[in-house]
């Protein structure tokens, strides 16, 4: 080999070194633009809580080191990465439950994570878009495929988090205090102008949609599960008018809310 030839051979290896290792610490993956991101967790740690104030939206944790990501949401950005960037919160958690994102930062350090901003979004929209970018992205890190759900007696410490943020939102307050004060008066009032008729079908629909259901303390991470909806009323001090609505908000418009600012009930399978 000429002197010529092994310059060149160099050069090119040389090249090919510096490509391979920026490839191992940048993401090739073009399926989307996030609106905001930030290279190094450790040393943006002012400007991400900063940006995020006050803000809803789809976040991505990516490890620098073997490319694996976590995908989540939030009612309140800024408050999820302070409990991030809290060694003391990350470590009791997972004392309590498993979670693959919360292990990988204790092990790896803030400085060899990316986080991105995939997309701000609605209150509304947080679970819907959060599954969009899970189906699509395929997170490493996320032990569950659904967004918002769980397998098991035991919430993941990422949706515990998630469902202590959303029950303080203004949002959910004002919806809470609608929820509390009127459905009854309403649900009554309909009562009283039906027909017979009407009143049998009710009846008949009320005991046909007799369900078990799962009732989760967000509060405690206790979860009980409950053979009708009678039942679950009473432990949790509602009306089973309010849980019928949550349930059915669940289902139609796939949003999740709290009773009583903490207790977050789930129908079971194979309810009759």
């Amino acid at each position: 080999m000429t002197k010529i030839t092994q310059t060149i051979f160099n050069n090119n290896l040389n090249s090919y070194s510096i490509l391979k290792g920026f490839n191992k610490f940048y993401s090739t993956n073009n399926l989307v633009v996030p609106e905001r991101k930030y290279q190094n967790a450790d040393i943006e740690k002012v400007q991400i809580l900063k940006e995020n104030k006050n803000k809803f939206g789809i976040y991505r944790w990516i490890n620098l080191v073997n490319q694996k990501t976590y995908i989540g949401s939030s009612a309140s950005l800024e408050k999820r990465f302070r409990g991030y960037y809290s060694i003391n919160h990350l470590e009791s958690h997972i004392k309590r439950a498993k979670s693959q994102i919360y292990s990988a930062i204790l092990k790896y350090g803030y400085s060899n994570f990316s986080l991105e901003i995939l997309e701000y979004v609605s209150l509304s929209e947080l679970i819907s878009k959060e599954q969009h970018y899970i189906d699509l992205l395929k997170p490493e890190y996320n032990i569950l495929p659904a967004a918002g759900s769980r397998k098991g007696y035991k919430s993941s410490p990422e949706t515990v988090d998630k469902l202590r943020e959303f029950s303080k939102t203004p949002e959910h307050i004002e919806r809470l205090n609608i929820h509390n004060s009127s459905i009854e008066q309403q649900e009554r009032l309909r009562m009283h102008n039906s027909s017979p008729e009407h009143l049998e079908r009710l009846l008949k629909n009320s005991l046909s949609r007799a369900r078990k259901v799962e009732v989760l303390d967000t509060l405690s991470n206790e979860t009980n599960v409950f053979n009708s909806i009678n039942q679950a009323s009473k432990f949790i001090g509602c009306s089973e008018t309010a849980i019928r609505k949550v349930l059915k908000d669940l289902e139609e418009k796939k949003v999740s809310r709290l009773i009583n600012q903490k207790y977050l009930v789930r129908p079971l399978q194979g309810n009759n």
